[in-house]
């Protein structure tokens, strides 16, 4: 029987109507053998049949039922949680306590959540009969049903998403999320068309139209909003990077395009990077098919958080490029399921994450100076949060409609993903292809719903796309660029250029001998090529950058690049390296690193190291 306990009149009625229940003792029926834990002065004892007559153990010097039952799911598992009413003898209720049910039957529980006043009797089966008890005293618990994300999911053979606040698509739907996405609530989308049209033609206009000066950004933050709800369809393998100085708004316009699924401003962003790895990492698989902002990326300006960031940076990059989360076992040492990034990551930064070649590559960087956003239409975005919220929720239900009704919904969005992809190959990005195949399918989606609706003529729509398209392109351009400069093995040439113009690295003619370097000698040169000695050219080139970006390549790896560049010539054997042309004064031969010099001078690396010793007129290479 299930009743309040809250003060000793509870407490007598719970006595009296056990007692009532209590079936003989003879009886052996599961009834009969719940009738062996009975309620005493506020007190769950059990009752033992003897020789000498029933006897009362007292299992705990208080009461509890299990008042109601959580399943809580995350998408990957779901967990059980019990909330437990209490009542010490004297009539005084216990807090409520939220157990796991994992953790329910070693009773440790009790001292955590209820202190010194709750008391569980001595004995080896006390514990384990206390457990059996409550179950059997709390009769028939309700259940209630939590999601512990937000996103896609299939009820009752349809396509519902979640948020903060419910679903869009079902009714009575409970979601409890971390405190910090809490404010990812989406109104009901509108029933009214014309209510509709107006949110998401006003928010494609004003998103790209806040930031000004630089409409290309505006481009990106509108493809990775319209992008994120695709996420849980097609995984987003891609995070836009909007960097550039202090003060230039780059959190404040995300945030303000953050409305379309939520309420956020500068000052409290969804996610920062002076949280932990796994916090970010848990946020990601959380916040499933909508854009999660991590603020604030300023390594240089962290101090003792600078490498912490850099290392999530990279921890992250990899897992977003590569769809993927960190495999984990339980203490039972099974594997828990994997939680890969579900969300799409934007960062605002003041910098480019450094590190590996790879990781620049899964980012699409978004630059942004100071002045270049329009502060009077951010402001009007900023004020108006509603609209944009109406135009999300109006998308998210376009979608939910579209994909009860489309089966193939998937195939056919790889498929105009790749298509885009073609197209940015053809238009001469081929290494940063999939990233903007990625985004310029989340507009396309975005422009075609607005279509649908009637926010946009299909002139209007294709319009929009030619311009986002060319934003997207422009970058792309500006990204592969970048990509070509930070390629480890320029970073290797640019590192040793600096040192030899520094004196602290020598390149001496072909022929003289080690004494002839001022500083450390790197290596030879004549008017054809430069020889560098291996070990020495990596080891201080590494040495150089290890308080920044780091070469982030094996030795290897970079002679062979050289090699795919022109630049590095394969000596006998088909070895990457070679024998020095010519006998030292000392009588060696070293084995060498031997580089075309106008391979070089193509790769921006030998104007910088003729401001050293390595001049243009050097001996000719000996025959």
């Amino acid at each position: 029987m299930v009743v309040r306990l809250d003060g000793i009149a509870a407490l007598e009625a719970l006595e009296r109507a056990e007692a009532e229940a209590q079936p003989s003792p003879a009886d052996s029926s599961p009834a009969g053998r719940a009738g062996a834990y009975e309620i005493r002065d506020g007190r769950i004892v059990r009752v033992r049949l003897t020789r000498d007559g029933p006897v009362e153990d007292i299992l705990a010097h208080f009461v509890a039922r299990i008042a109601e039952e959580v399943v809580e799911d995350d998408g990957a598992e779901r967990t059980r949680r019990w909330r437990i009413e209490g009542a010490t003898p004297d009539g005084r209720a216990l807090p409520a306590a939220i157990v796991a049910a994992a953790e329910f039957p070693s009773m440790a529980w009790v001292t955590r959540e209820w202190g010194s006043r709750a008391i569980v009797s001595a004995g080896a089966t006390a514990k384990d009969a206390l457990r059996e008890a409550i179950q059997r005293l709390s009769g028939d618990v309700p259940e209630r049903y939590v999601y512990t994300h937000t996103g896609w999911r299939r009820l009752d053979a349809r396509w519902v998403f979640l948020h903060a606040a419910g679903a869009i698509g079902a009714e009575g739907v409970e979601v409890k999320l971390p405190r910090k996405l809490q404010e990812y609530v989406l109104p009901s989308p509108p029933t009214v068309p014309d209510t509709a049209r107006q949110a998401v033609g006003a928010a494609t206009d004003a998103i790209v139209a806040m930031y000004g000066a630089a409409r290309a950004a505006g481009w990106v933050l509108l493809a990775a909003l319209a992008r994120a709800p695709l996420s849980s369809i097609i995984p987003s393998t891609v995070i836009p990077w909007f960097y550039g100085p202090t003060g230039g708004l780059k959190t404040s316009t995300v945030t303000a395009g953050l409305a379309l699924f939520g309420c956020y401003t500068e000052h409290n962003p969804p996610e920062s990077w002076l949280s932990t790895e796994n916090a970010i990492e848990s946020a990601l698989w959380t916040l499933a098919d909508l854009p999660l902002l991590i603020d604030d990326y300023a390594p240089s300006h962290a101090r003792q958080d600078g490498e912490r960031m850099r290392q999530a940076a990279q921890g992250l990059l990899r897992r977003v490029g590569n769809h993927v989360g960190r495999g984990r076992l339980r203490a039972d040492l099974s594997r828990a399921p994997d939680r890969p990034p579900r969300a799409l990551a934007i960062v605002t930064a003041e910098e480019l994450p450094g590190g590996r070649l790879s990781g620049l590559a899964r980012v699409f960087p978004v630059p942004l100076e100071r002045g270049q956003v329009d502060v009077g239409r951010l402001t009007e975005v900023q004020a108006a949060p509603n609209t944009l919220g109406l135009a999300g929720a109006a998308y998210i239900d376009w979608l939910r409609r579209l994909r009860d009704g489309a089966p193939d919904l998937a195939e056919d969005l790889r498929c105009r993903q790749e298509d885009l992809r073609r197209r940015a190959v053809t238009d001469g990005h081929p290494r940063v292809a999939d990233n903007v195949a990625v985004l310029a399918l989340g507009l396309d989606t975005w422009l075609a719903m607005a279509v649908d609706i009637g926010a946009l003529s299909e002139v209007q729509a294709a319009e929009a796309l030619a311009e986002g398209w060319a934003a997207l392109i422009g970058l792309a351009r500006e990204h592969t660029q970048l990509l070509e400069e930070e390629a480890p093995e320029v970073v290797l040439l640019q590192a040793i250029g600096e040192l030899i113009a520094s004196g602290r690295l020598d390149l001496v003619p072909l022929g003289q001998g080690r004494g002839a370097a001022h500083g450390t000698l790197v290596g030879w040169y004549d008017s054809t090529h430069v020889y560098l000695l291996p070990d020495t050219a990596y080891e201080h080139a590494e040495r150089v950058l290890a308080r920044g970006r780091g070469l982030a390549a094996s030795p290897q790896a970079i002679w062979r690049a050289l090699e795919r560049r022109g630049a590095l010539v394969r000596g006998e054997g088909d070895r990457l390296a070679s024998r020095l042309p010519t006998t030292l004064p000392d009588g060696t031969r070293p084995r060498v690193i031997r580089l075309s010099r106008a391979r070089l001078q193509a790769l921006g690396a030998s104007l910088v190291w003729e401001t050293g010793t390595f001049g243009t007129s050097g001996p000719e290479t000996p025959s």
